[in-house]
């Protein structure tokens, strides 16, 4: 899997408290359950990709819940500061981002 057993309980013990303020009781397999959920509710992936690039029509065929199960944003072409400032402006929008990582 993605974790050792050790990081799994690692992380099992990190949210602990929030187990506790869930009204949920401890255990390692509930709280790494608990943690998965919440990267399932909370995981958003940004793909970026030009409608003439000819492996997005691969891709589409492919996965075809790539487009059907996802918000898609069909924008014209942007120059590359148009690109960087609509970008900065939305990836402020994440909380726990860093200013450091979003420039």
């Amino acid at each position: 899997g993605l974790f050792s057993a050790e990081e799994q309980i690692n992380i099992g013990n990190s949210l602990r408290s929030d187990l506790t303020q869930a009204g949920i009781s401890f255990n390692h397999d509930i709280a790494f359950q608990f943690f998965l959920k919440n990267v399932q509710d909370n995981l958003r992936v940004v793909m970026t990709t030009s409608t003439s690039n000819p492996q997005l029509w691969e891709w589409s065929t492919r996965y075809p819940s790539m487009l059907n199960c996802i918000n898609v944003m069909w924008l014209p072409h942007w120059d590359n500061n148009q690109l960087i400032h609509v970008s900065k402006y939305h990836l402020q929008g994440i909380g726990d981002m860093p200013p450091k990582d979003i420039d």
